[in-house]
């Protein structure tokens, strides 16, 4: 009797051991039968094979499950498989740490759609309150400044927000290399798993070959020699060890497809992870497009935004230029007519000054008619009759001078219709050479034929006089005006050929350039003379308003008088 032990390697973080006593035949404390061997089998989720000296039964202690082979007088050979165990531990190790890293993975894109879902709305809110801030259009400095100070921290905000979240997606993106790299090695270390049950199940079977060419020669040999009772030991224990063989083969094919087993889990684990990262690396790029595609309409709105900015910039510039040269414009009239209306204000106080020294004169000659008896009385009455002359002759100046007014108002009312006129007549002339010029380019252009070619260039050489002397006119027309006249242009010489020159259609629009010019300016004189007019009338109406003043004088000073010759008579 004799004693063994045995050791083996679980899988699930355990460790088999066997030990037992030889009893001859019967059942092992570890659930086995032994017939000068036994099989241990524990409670738990591990595989171990154990080898020992001696007859026994193993038992498992912990979570696996141990088999003991021991053979009796003589040492058990056992097949270790513990390198293929410490593979499975590393893979389901591996698998473990594949399904950490695919949660935390998954963490950080809920956290992205989170926060992409944030940016969405602080970019819909930006949005809004630009549309507002656009149709209020504010009136004033500071609130523009304020929105574009706005703007401008909205913006880093969002820069700030996008820096992050590119820094959370590259996080991402490198977390996703390492599970690839650990998916990699997994699908290694599974081939080389798969090559090591090849070579364990080539080994069982060229094993039970052995086995099988043993026996038969046993049996050969025994048939042919006399029992005794070596071969008879010798039969038995090769009996024995065949069985023993055997037993260990069944356990092996066992261990072999419990194996198999797992790795087909391995393999659906390794799939259900490939799809995951499949679905995770479409998510991060549609999660990616998608925020490209946004920053491209923000940066769309901002370039928008900004140049309805500088758009209202300049004509608010516009708008105070256009402003500031009419208020010169107003200030120059305005000291123009303050300027008249001063000097008309002095003609007035010298006429009144006259009137009041006429009528202190009149006042003592009055005096002195009361003291002095007829001659004075004649005296007085000549002087009366002189004051009259001069308040005739005062209204009569000032009827020439209204008369003067007048017709200087209908010469400048005349000459301003027959400007007018001229420049419509010019105008249209302008318009119908144009238009034939643009009919003979156009029927140039189309190749006509030589006769058509000649009358054409007769009928444009006739054109371009005519055009020249209508320049000339209003260049003429210009020289005379108080206004500085463009340069006329020179004639231009036709050429020979049938083509039309460039200088010819340069010199052209140099002429009809020139005439707008011209009719340009003749309108500002129109306008200038109209200005004129209307402040002639003025003066006229306020020359009328000082003759009717000084006639009413003049009629009081006549009821005076008569009241005085009538108190001395």
């Amino acid at each position: 009797m004799g004693t063994g032990t045995g050791s083996g390697i679980g899988i699930e973080n355990g460790t088999g051991t066997g030990s037992g006593i030889e009893t001859g035949s019967g059942i092992g404390t570890g659930s086995g039968i032994g017939t000068g061997s036994g099989i241990g089998i524990g409670t738990g989720n591990g595989i171990g094979i154990g080898s020992g000296t001696g007859n026994g039964t193993g038992t498992g202690t912990g979570n696996e499950i141990v088999i003991g082979i021991w053979i009796r007088n003589g040492i058990g050979n056992g097949i270790g498989i513990g390198r293929a165990m410490a593979s499975l531990l590393s893979l389901q190790e591996e698998n473990r740490i594949l399904q950490q890293e695919l949660s935390r993975v998954e963490d950080l894109l809920a956290q992205s759609r989170a926060e992409r879902d944030e940016l969405a709305i602080k970019y819909n809110a930006l949005s809004e309150r630009l549309e507002q801030s656009l149709r209020l259009e504010p009136e004033e400095a500071a609130e523009s400044r304020s929105l574009a100070q706005h703007n401008i921290e909205l913006r880093r905000l969002l820069e700030e927000e996008q820096a992050a979240y590119k820094r959370k997606l590259q996080a991402y993106q490198e977390g996703q290399q390492r599970q690839a790299q650990l998916v990699q090695k997994l699908q290694a270390k599974v081939l080389q798993y798969k090559k090591k049950c090849g070579e364990v199940e080539q080994q069982l079977l060229e094993k039970a070959t052995e086995l099988e060419q043993e026996r038969l020669t046993i049996q050969l040999d025994a048939s042919g020699s006399q029992p005794d009772e070596e071969s008879s030991n010798e039969l038995e224990n090769a009996l024995i060890r065949l069985e023993e063989e055997q037993q260990r083969s069944s356990s092996l094919v066992q261990v072999n497809s419990m194996l198999r087993e797992q790795l087909e889990q391995a393999n659906v684990a390794n799939a259900a992870l490939s799809e995951d990262i499949r679905k995770l690396t479409a998510d991060w790029a549609r999660a990616r497009d998608e925020l490209e595609q946004r920053e491209a309409e923000w940066r769309r709105e901002e370039e928008s935004f900004n140049t309805y900015f500088s758009n209202e910039h300049s004509r608010l510039l516009t708008l105070w230029r256009q402003l500031v040269a009419f208020r010169r414009h107003f200030g120059e009239m305005k000291a123009t007519t303050e300027r008249d209306l001063a000097e008309l204000g002095h003609e007035v106080s010298r006429t009144g000054r006259a009137a009041h020294a006429a009528c202190l004169h009149l006042a003592a000659n009055l005096r002195l008619a009361e003291s002095q008896a007829g001659a004075a009385r004649e005296r007085q009455e000549l002087r009366l009759e002189q004051l009259q002359e001069q308040l005739a002759a005062r209204a009569r100046d000032a009827e020439l001078e209204k008369a003067t007014l007048a017709a200087r108002l209908e010469e400048l009312t005349v000459a301003l219709e027959r400007r007018r006129s001229e420049d419509e007549e010019k105008e249209r002339a302008v318009e119908a050479l144009t238009l034939q010029l643009r009919e003979l380019e156009a029927a140039r252009a189309r190749e006509p034929t030589p006769e058509q070619v000649q009358a054409l260039r007769s009928e444009l050489e006739l054109l371009r006089r005519t055009l020249h002397e209508v320049t000339q006119a209003v260049l003429a027309d210009d020289l005379e005006a108080p206004t500085p006249a463009v340069s006329p242009p020179c004639p231009p010489v036709s050429p020979p050929c049938p083509a039309v020159s460039p200088l010819r259609s340069l010199s052209a629009s140099a002429a009809a350039a020139a005439v707008h010019a011209a009719l340009s300016q003749r309108q500002l004189q129109l306008q200038e003379a109209r200005s004129q007019v209307e402040a002639g009338r003025e003066v006229a109406g306020s020359l009328r308003r000082e003759l009717g003043m000084l006639e009413q004088r003049l009629e009081q000073l006549g009821a005076e008088a008569g009241s005085c010759r009538r108190a001395q008579e």
